[in-house]
């Protein structure tokens, strides 16, 4: 927010930090809660769950069919993975 605010302004780390999430891991817990709670009481909701499994399976395919194809990573030799890292 406070580049929002102050977008000409330039920001160190520190002050980055003071602007963090209140209460951090409970607004995304309760958020997951709320959308598995009205997923699963939805009529039918194994049905739509299988439809994102099948999606969630069929992007990862595509995905790692794409980087097998590009030589990229999980598929990259060690050697070019060496250089990416700076070992």
């Amino acid at each position: 927010m406070a580049r929002l605010r102050h977008f000409n302004q330039e920001f160190t780390w520190a002050e980055v930090e003071d602007e963090r999430a209140w209460l951090y891991p409970l607004p995304a817990v309760a958020a997951i809660a709320g959308f598995v709670f009205v997923l699963v009481s939805r009529q039918n909701f194994q049905k739509e769950l299988r439809y994102a499994v099948v999606l969630l399976v069929a992007g990862l395919l595509i995905f790692f069919l794409r980087a097998w194809g590009r030589r990229e990573w999980p598929f990259q030799p060690a050697a070019a993975l060496e250089k990416t890292w700076g070992e």
